[in-house]
């Protein structure tokens, strides 16, 4: 592994794929970010209305809840706030400056 090529593609947000990385975890965990999000922004749209679609009470608040998971796993799956992609970058990146920092302490002075 040539450093000071992935050091400079680090700095210019570009990534190794010889670095070693595996790709599949970031997407993942990228995914998953994107959904709770989702959810997350869906919940609080809703409570800003004044009467909730399945009434008051604790089965009101299941039916919500449950509402809320499903738009919002349907936005993260059609991709619809554009936010994959870019956690996905900022993971593998993380995880390259992390490889380089560990190689660098590695290599003898």
């Amino acid at each position: 592994m040539d450093l000071t090529t992935n050091i400079t593609q680090l700095r210019l947000g570009g990534l190794n794929p010889a670095a070693g990385l595996d790709v599949a975890p970031a997407a993942d965990a990228a995914g998953k970010m994107e959904e709770v999000f989702a959810t997350l922004l869906v919940k609080e749209m809703r409570r800003s209305l004044p009467e909730g679609f399945f009434g008051g009470g604790s089965a009101g608040d299941v039916y919500s809840g449950w509402m809320d998971e499903q738009v919002g796993r349907s936005l993260a799956e059609r991709d619809a706030l554009h936010m994959e992609e870019m956690l996905r970058a900022s993971i593998l990146q993380k995880q390259t400056a992390a490889n380089l920092a560990t190689a660098q302490v590695e290599m003898p002075q």
